[in-house]
């Protein structure tokens, strides 16, 4: 069979280069209210991440969702990030971030490449349930719908109006940070931040909930890529 030598696939990969960071600003990054930080953060690494994404042969708009969605991982994980901490002599603070933070971006691209083979031609997640699974399995999705419901009613009254419409726009929704930046009067920074947080609470409340109803965390709907 021949090969495409022009294809993204086919062609050898030369590792994206991620730019080092200033432990000054990954310290920075824990204050919630450092959104400038994250507006930097944002600028510096941004560029990277989408080459990573690009360069594994997603397009441009699949990428900017991949640079999305390594921001909320970062925003949810900076807080137990320690750039002082030294491991050994040639073990920079920056270097190591760099190369976590390369990781990431590696994780979520081949996670947005493993969606798209697995996308049901309508794209929609109930269709593909329905087309596949038994009633059974439906059942227990229902259960993980309404158990994601439960918890979104609890935690929007837990973080401020804004907060929720920045989270809800960029997580469910799909909307870009900048674009949610710009209708909320806010910086893209700002916007991550608060979605990360409330992310983070979301979580929390769905474990909560998950013991209060005895739920199986492995039931399908959190891990199969269902949608509430």
């Amino acid at each position: 069979m021949a090969v495409d030598l022009q294809s993204p696939a086919a062609r050898p990969r030369r590792p994206v280069a991620f730019p080092t960071t200033d432990p000054g600003l990954l310290r920075q990054l824990k204050d919630p209210a450092e959104t400038s930080a994250w507006d930097r953060f944002v600028a510096i690494y941004r560029p990277a991440i989408v080459a990573v994404a690009r360069q594994r042969g997603l397009a441009f708009a699949d990428a900017d969702d991949v640079a999305q969605e390594v921001f909320t991982a970062v925003a949810g994980a900076v807080h137990r990030f320690d750039p002082d901490r030294e491991d050994g002599a040639s073990s920079a603070p920056r270097a190591r971030f760099s190369t976590w933070l390369a990781t990431i971006a590696e994780r979520k691209t081949i996670d947005a490449l493993r969606r798209a083979r697995a996308r049901p031609a309508s794209g929609h997640a109930f269709d593909a349930v329905a087309a596949r699974d038994t009633d059974s399995r439906l059942l227990r999705f229902e259960v993980r719908r309404r158990l994601f419901l439960a918890a979104a009613a609890d935690i929007q009254t837990a973080v401020s109006p804004t907060a929720w419409e920045a989270f809800w726009r960029t997580a469910i929704d799909g909307d870009s940070a900048e674009r949610v930046a710009k209708t909320l009067g806010m910086t893209a920074g700002a916007v991550y931040a608060a979605k990360a947080r409330t992310m983070r609470k979301l979580v929390e409340r769905i474990r909560s909930l998950e013991a209060e109803w005895s739920i199986d965390p492995s039931t399908p709907g959190e891990h199969d890529g269902g949608t509430p």
